[in-house]
């Protein structure tokens, strides 16, 4: 063509290319939310794949470990006072018939819900008697505050009849989901024993107290009584 007198031109090539709609611009590009969504998920998947599979022995270590710190979360929480109160009203109204047996009790093979029925009511009088005597050894604790010796050998005595009461309430046979229900009543004294801490710190420092402030004092720690009363143990092992 060029011996011929045509001149040859080279066009570049993205003036050949059509030139893309606005539409079909918002179409070509990648959803930014796809993106940001996709790349966890990505990631996940890629750190899965370089974790091993746990053995069956690995299984079972992990499943034991899990029931054996269930099992002692359960015991703590029956050292409260307030939950066995708790437990007892629960099982009244499982007498009365005013609460579902499965919701509430773990049932074991061979065991019979009539016959768990019927031993029930003996075992409430023991506990309700175990809850009074625990009541009046708290306080008898908490009234030797300034007695470190002999304070002490109460409590001992204390932590003895703990044990047993909860050596009671463990046949009861409870589910763990029941007792976690009982949990934010725990919570919500914990937050009345931090809100009355928090009053009484900016009173106590003053190094001069009118009557006034040392009568607000003497209120707030008696509600700290009261509270303790109520969890049948002192604020400080409550709070540990």
């Amino acid at each position: 063509l060029q011996g011929l007198g045509v001149e040859m031109l080279e066009i570049p090539e993205d003036v050949t290319k059509e030139k893309a709609t606005p539409e079909e611009k918002v179409k070509a590009q990648p959803s930014r939310a796809y993106e940001i969504l996709d790349d966890p998920v990505r990631m996940y998947l890629r750190q899965m794949g370089q974790v091993p599979l746990l053995s069956r022995e690995q299984e079972v270590e992990i499943s034991k470990r899990i029931e054996k710190a269930e099992k002692r979360v359960y015991s703590l929480s029956l050292r409260f006072g307030v939950i066995p109160r708790e437990m007892i009203a629960l099982s009244k109204r499982l007498l009365n018939g005013k609460e579902r047996f499965d919701r509430v009790v773990v049932e074991r093979k061979g065991r019979r819900r009539e016959r768990y029925l019927v031993e029930l009511p003996a075992r409430l009088k023991e506990v309700e008697k175990w809850g009074a005597r625990l009541r009046d050894k708290s306080l008898v604790v908490r009234g030797l505050r300034y007695n470190e010796i002999q304070r002490k050998k109460q409590e001992k005595k204390l932590a003895e009849m703990r044990r047993e009461m909860i050596k009671l309430l463990n046949q009861f046979r409870f589910k763990q989901a029941v007792i976690e229900d009982f949990y934010p009543l725990l919570a919500r004294l914990n937050s009345k024993i931090v809100e009355i801490q928090d009053g009484l710190e900016p009173l106590v420092i003053k190094t001069r107290k009118s009557k006034q402030i040392r009568n607000r004092i003497k209120n707030e720690r008696r509600k700290l009584r009261r509270l303790e009363t109520n969890l049948e143990m002192g604020v400080e092992e409550f709070q540990e």
